[in-house]
């Protein structure tokens, strides 16, 4: 694992960029991820996104998400969906720092605790790095605050995104 992040972020370092031209009406199509793993158990979230920049700043969006879930033989799939606001700083550069707030409802049917007990306020802070000008890499770390009985959450992700 920690060979894979190695190669992505010398590749990261060896692309030249690209400028960012985001303006408003575009669209970003989002695919990230998170991978968890502690000895006997595991955990993928994948979170697909489409977002609208309703001003060269401002993005609102949703999207599903799938997490995977495995210990000691025993596995578990939820199916959610998260719904998101962004603020892009500096959006003509190859870099754009973001904050985000984010609106996870981690299983819309759960069968155990109430409605609230899968949802989750987030806050977070993230960087886009433009490849090319309708393609750049995504990092973010989020803050997340349970509506219910469910406790704080930290998250990383990583991804691509692809503008139109």
């Amino acid at each position: 694992m920690k060979n894979v992040l190695f190669v992505v972020g010398l590749l990261t370092l060896m692309v030249s960029g690209a400028m960012a031209q985001v303006e408003k009406g575009d669209k970003e199509i989002q695919a990230l991820g998170t991978l968890t793993f502690v000895e006997g158990a595991s955990a993928v979230l994948m979170q697909g996104t489409y977002g609208v920049f309703v001003t060269p700043e401002i993005e609102l969006g949703a999207g599903p998400t799938i997490m995977y879930f495995s210990a000691y033989g025993f596995s578990y799939t939820v199916v959610g969906g998260v719904f998101f606001g962004r603020y892009n700083f500096n959006v003509n550069t190859k870099r754009v720092p973001y904050l985000s707030a984010v609106w996870y409802q981690a299983d819309f049917s759960p069968d155990i605790g109430d409605f609230t007990d899968y949802s989750y306020v987030q806050f977070g802070a993230g960087t886009k790095f433009f490849v090319t000008e309708y393609l750049a890499y995504d990092m973010s770390a989020n803050l997340g605050f349970s509506l219910g009985s469910g406790s704080a959450v930290m998250t990383i992700m990583g991804g691509l995104s692809a503008f139109f």
